[in-house]
């Protein structure tokens, strides 16, 4: 049995059980993603550029991280989004300020303080 047939099989299963259609959607993704594919030669080529030890065979999972991954390094007209889509995946979406419960107060500087800062930095350079 092909994995697609195995994937047809679970969605009529999963009909038959009077599962919600989302949870069917659900279960149909998932094994989707998680079917082993074999990367065509140039795509293979193309992502060995980065990602040297990227075998030939790879969940489909694999394959649409990497492609937003090369999106987002190679530029254009969607990295800013494939950036975005990336960072969100492997860290969570960025809290805005109203989700944020710490706060942090700045240290209050006299007027010495910060002319004497000025003049260190003033050094430096």
């Amino acid at each position: 049995m092909s994995k697609l047939d195995e994937i047809l099989s679970l969605r009529e299963e999963a009909k038959h059980k009077d599962l919600p259609k989302a949870k069917r959607r659900r279960l149909i993704a998932s094994a989707v993603l998680n079917t082993l594919v074999v990367l065509p030669k140039d795509l293979h080529d193309r992502l060995r550029e980065y990602w040297e030890t990227i075998p030939e065979k790879v969940p489909t999972e694999m394959v649409i991280t990497c492609m937003q991954a090369l999106k987002a390094m190679e530029g254009g007209k969607d990295s800013t989004n494939a950036y975005l889509a990336i960072m969100d995946a492997a860290y969570g979406k960025a809290s805005t300020d109203d989700q944020i419960s710490e706060t942090y107060t700045l240290p209050t500087l006299t007027k010495e303080d910060m002319k004497r800062m000025d003049e260190e930095f003033s050094k430096e350079f």
